[in-house]
């Protein structure tokens, strides 16, 4: 995810939201703003670096998909038939043209007005980028309400099934703080001071309680720009201190991780352990500069440095299908640890779910949450 990374920190970047934000109208719909690379430009480096196939003779071509495993895109790859798509697409000097997508989302139906996307499509094209705007689903945090579920473990490990104040979430691990052992999960899921139950041999039972809990801002409304709201969050995350129950140690599906992944090292091939969805693997696609959440209680919260975790499709028919079969992560993941292999290192832990949209999952970066521990006092390792 380095390279995107990279791309959201550059200055023309930067440029280009503050002047979209600036003269944007606060009922327009904005809901988000995420950096991936451009899917075109991804297959046509993947033929041209990791396939023996003749490339496509011309760019309107179907490009089939070529699975990059642990492969990553250089940035710096400009083939011929890229070059010519970009004049096609009229920029004057396509050499200097990143090969990232800016996407511009915006609420179910909000997108009324022509102009607006045009506007955006105006403006980014001018500075040499390449943006889409898209209408995408509410996100929503992916915690559930309480109900009885069946089939789950009966231990207390990554993955378990918890609920605080009758919402339910996914206690995604647990962290040494200083020798002492906490759980984690999502801060909307468990709340500072709430008890904490998990659902362990068939019935709901007490585990511990909640001693620290990052806190939101909720937005003004619901559906307004929070690109410029200096309130937005990096953070969310609860510790729990388990008290009434012996947690398993290691990761299932995966074995002991062994650090935190920093954000310049998250692979592009992740595990997720959910409490609704199970053991599922994921991609990371994008780099969130900032997206709206609705919080379980209605409100809204601007979240920004997140990352998009997509299931993994080979070709242009199995991809929808995927979609439909494995699905992104469900209500009761929230606090599902987004697991890997640092692209510098061992397995280690590079998030936590907080929300999707039924397309996409969203997660927070453990490195922010270990930030804001420190805040505290506290010095949180695996």
């Amino acid at each position: 995810m380095r390279d995107l990374i990279d791309f959201a920190e550059r200055d023309d970047v930067k440029n280009l939201l503050k002047q979209v934000f600036a003269e944007a109208k606060p009922e327009a719909g904005h809901q988000g703003v995420w950096v991936g690379r451009h899917p075109l430009w991804e297959r046509m480096w993947a033929h041209d670096s990791l396939s023996n196939t003749p490339l496509p003779w011309h760019w309107d071509s179907i490009w089939p998909d070529i699975e990059l495993g642990s492969a990553v895109p250089d940035p710096v790859w400009r083939g011929d038939e890229w070059l010519r798509l970009l004049r096609h697409w009229q920029f004057p000097h396509p050499d200097r043209v990143p090969p990232f997508l800016l996407h511009f989302r915006f609420r179910p139906s909000s997108l009324k007005d022509p102009y607006e996307r045009q506007r955006i499509l105006r403006l980014a094209t001018r500075a040499n980028l390449l943006a889409v705007v898209e209408e995408r689903p509410v996100a929503s945090a992916f915690s559930g309400g309480a109900r009885a579920p069946a089939g789950l473990s009966p231990s207390l490990s990554s993955g378990a099934l918890i609920r605080a104040n009758g919402i339910e979430g996914t206690l995604g691990g647990f962290v040494l703080d200083r020798g002492r052992t906490l759980g984690v999960t999502c801060a909307h899921v468990a709340p500072k001071g709430a008890t904490v139950e998990a659902w362990l041999g068939g019935k709901w039972q007490t585990i511990g309680t909640c001693v620290d809990a990052s806190s939101f801002t909720p937005m003004p409304q619901c559906g307004v720009n929070c690109y410029l709201d200096t309130s937005a969050t990096p953070v969310d995350i609860a510790l729990i201190d388990v008290h009434a129950a012996t947690p398993a140690k290691g990761f299932p599906g995966v074995g002991v991780l062994i650090d935190f992944i920093a954000p310049m090292d998250i692979p592009r091939n992740v595990v997720v352990l959910g409490a609704k969805t199970g053991n599922l693997s994921f991609n990371v696609t994008k780099f969130g500069i900032w997206q709206e959440v609705m919080l379980p209680s209605g409100q809204c919260v601007c979240f920004k440095d997140m990352f998009e975790l997509n299931p993994p499709a080979s070709g242009y028919v199995a991809k929808p299908l995927s979609l439909l079969w494995a699905g992104a992560t469900k209500a009761g993941d929230s606090g599902a640890w987004v697991v890997g292999q640092a692209r510098s290192g061992p397995m280690g832990a590079a998030g936590m779910i907080a929300a999707g949209d039924g397309i996409s999952s969203y997660a927070t970066l453990f490195e922010c949450a270990k930030n804001w521990a420190s805040s505290l006092g506290r010095v949180l390792r695996l």
